[in-house]
């Protein structure tokens, strides 16, 4: 019981402090969690200038948040302000790299999903 509280306790923190966290720096970790209701792979090829992202599933199920709505797609970290999921392609709109990391290009079916984020 004691592990999972402080686990709990941690995300709570990097919740709030996820710019400063070294969990975040200089990439990613791999040990962070994604949420079950979203995780997809990308439909088409995305460029590091791209700012729609189009995607497999429906991301109806996906938070709107403020301060939640972040994807992970292999070793980067994306926001994204609303999506689209009335009829295809399904996408991710007006989305931007996080935590000034350098935007990087992926390729068609690459893994994606949403960020467990706990909120504060």
């Amino acid at each position: 019981m004691g592990l999972f509280l402080g686990l709990h306790i941690l995300l709570q923190r990097l919740a709030q402090e996820r710019r400063l966290s070294d969990c975040f720096r200089p990439s990613p970790t791999t040990r962070l969690k994604l949420e079950p209701q979203f995780l997809s792979s990308l439909a088409e090829p995305l460029n590091s200038t791209a700012t729609t992202i189009i995607v497999e599933a429906n991301p109806r199920l996906c938070t709107m948040d403020e301060d939640r709505r972040i994807l992970k797609i292999q070793n980067e970290l994306v926001t994204y302000e609303t999506f689209y999921l009335r009829l295809p392609p399904l996408a991710f709109l007006n989305c931007t790299a996080e935590l000034s990391h350098i935007p990087e290009s992926h390729e068609e079916a690459s893994r994606l999903g949403l960020l467990d984020v706990i909120r504060a």
